[in-house]
Parts: C-alpha cells; structure tokens; sequence
C-alpha cells in the first residue's frame, strides 16, 4: 500500500496541488471535528490528505482489510455494517456528512472492525496513515491535538455503545 489509499480503489480521486487544498481545507472545515479549529490549523491538515468522490452503492472500506484512513465525510452519508457470527450483514450505523470514521485504524493499524458502503453519492477528505504519521512528524502540535480529539471521540462512541449494551442485557 505504497500510497495508503489502496483500499479507496472503488472512489475516484477529486484533485491535487496547491490549489486544491484550499478548497480540501474548505471541506475539512466544514466537518463537525474540525469546524472550531483555526483556519491555519486546517490548511496544515488539508497538506496531507487526499479528497474522494464516489457514487451509491461504493464500498470504501471493508471489515477485515488493513488500511490505516480516517476518513471525513463531507457529503452523502454511509451505511456501517458488521459481519454477524453466522455471516450476516447487519447494518450497525448510518454516518452522516460532517462525521468521521476510520479512527480507530489510523491509531492500532488493526483490520477495519467494519464494512464502509456509500448510500448515496459521497465526498470524503481521507488522511492516510503514512501521510498521517508524516504529519505528527512534521507539525507535533497539530498531530497531538487530532489524536487528542480522536481519543475524545472514541471514548464517546465506547461510552454510546456501553450504553447500548446495557439496554440489551
């Protein structure tokens, strides 16, 4: 996975360069984890990720393949599903634009817990984890405080789903 996107291959890639990532800072921001960052902090972030487009029905990623990506969903929505004991797919979530996912694969380098498939037409601002870990590298500051927010929000999603659990017990 010499570029980090290989498990992108059913989107198609927006656009590059240095022109590009103002309007990549423009969809970041419009997402609900970044949208109180400064402009500045967002156009470091924008340098490192990639932006995809992709229609309904598009996988984008699937449970049980690697690929380190956090992904921002900045239009459509996506359908989550997991692999029950039997084999059954069973949609657990729906991500709506301005949500993210991908985060936990970004941080353990684990296999995808679930399958990713676009609902309607979808736009996604992606960090690779290579381009991620270049830019904890490059810019610590900015690194620390994604991981920081990313922590925050994978407490919240446990403590949504214990919460859950707990109804069904």
């Amino acid at each position: 996975m010499a570029d980090g996107i290989e498990p992108l291959k059913d989107l198609q890639f927006m656009f590059d360069g240095a022109a590009a990532r103002e309007r990549t800072a423009d969809m970041i921001e419009s997402t609900q984890q970044f949208s109180d960052w400064s402009r500045q902090e967002v156009e470091t972030i924008a340098r490192y990720c990639k932006a995809f487009t992709g229609n309904a029905g598009k996988t984008i990623i699937r449970e049980g393949e690697r690929g380190r990506l956090f992904c921002l969903l900045v239009e459509g929505r996506i359908d989550v599903f997991k692999d029950d004991e039997k084999g059954q797919r069973k949609r657990v979530s729906t991500i709506r634009a301005g949500k993210s996912f991908g985060e936990m694969s970004i941080i353990d380098a684990m296999p995808h817990s679930a399958t990713a498939v676009a609902l309607e037409a979808v736009t996604l601002v992606v960090i690779p984890g290579e381009q991620f870990d270049q830019l904890v590298q490059d810019v610590p500051r900015v690194g620390n405080k994604i991981l920081w927010s990313l922590a925050k929000l994978i407490s919240m999603r446990l403590r949504q789903t214990t919460g859950t659990l707990v109804d069904l017990l």
